[in-house]
């Protein structure tokens, strides 16, 4: 079974932290100020049948579920180390390809490397994707697993991108799926403490976040931190967070604070 990173020591875990539903709404508020990449380049959007029936008129129905479903594996391993932006212009010249699962296997590798040469450590990705697609020919019949440990065992995926896949594919949602805006943001509200790793916040997170909001905490911190609490000069002051005293700023001191458009009492008048 799938062991989570521990927390280590010094660092908290277990009680909610003040304030955090009332921090939840205010995210959930801003983020409907400030679309993000993410929202509309993220893996969920990878996940659409209809689109692949345009692209595969022949393909049956689960044929069509089985494709999307690659499409979001493959989504996914192109990810790491790449903004949503790039990783779309690669999805997009592989999809009008025809991506399936044998066509990986059966692509040259400079070929499939120059159709996603903008993406990051793209060599490498070349042979996760194409390593990955034999395994799953040789031991899921040609489709997207539907468990952690068959994901993660796959060339390329971590325990991030394994729960990401089950929640776009699957809708199965087991736990947290935490990348650098979601470890960063959540140490910056104070709703992780002295959590030194991605692995330690998700456990630290789950521990006290209900179930129902797993899913929803990485597209609502990636997108935030994307637009506003960005990892160099965050737009403290562009942030009601910030504004309403919600904001712990853990490790931010001075930094973000300046003259914006958003003013206290407007923000408290919300």
């Amino acid at each position: 079974s799938i062991a989570y990173e521990s927390v280590g020591a010094g660092a908290e875990r277990g009680n909610a932290p003040d304030q955090w539903k009332e921090t939840w709404d205010e995210l959930e508020h801003m983020r409907t100020l400030h679309p993000a990449p993410v929202d509309q380049m993220g893996c969920d959007s990878f996940y659409n049948p209809a689109a692949v029936l345009k692209d595969h008129p022949d393909a049956s129905e689960a044929e069509r579920e089985k494709l999307a479903r690659f499409r979001v594996l493959v989504s996914l391993i192109l990810s790491s180390q790449t903004k949503d932006t790039e990783n779309a212009k690669a999805m997009a010249r592989l999809t009008a390809w025809g991506l399936t699962v044998q066509k990986i296997i059966d692509c040259g590798d400079k070929e499939l490397d120059d159709m996603i040469r903008n993406v990051g450590f793209h060599n490498k990705k070349v042979q996760y994707l194409k390593r990955s697609a034999k395994q799953l020919v040789e031991l899921h019949d040609g489709d997207v697993p539907k468990s952690l440990e068959a994901l993660v065992a796959l060339p390329g995926v971590g325990l991030k991108m394994a729960h990401l896949t089950l929640q776009a594919a699957y809708d199965v949602v087991l736990g947290v799926s935490v990348d650098t805006h979601v470890h960063r943001i959540s140490a910056r509200l104070g709703w992780t403490r002295n959590c030194k790793t991605p692995g330690q916040t998700a456990a630290s997170l789950e521990e006290w976040l209900p179930r129902t909001h797993w899913r929803r905490v990485n597209n609502m911190l990636v997108g935030h931190g994307q637009t506003v609490c960005k990892p160099v000069g965050p737009n403290c002051g562009e942030c009601t967070l910030f504004h309403k005293g919600l904001c712990k700023r853990v490790g931010l001191g001075r930094s973000g604070v300046k003259r914006s458009k958003v003013q206290t009492s407007d923000a408290e008048s919300e």
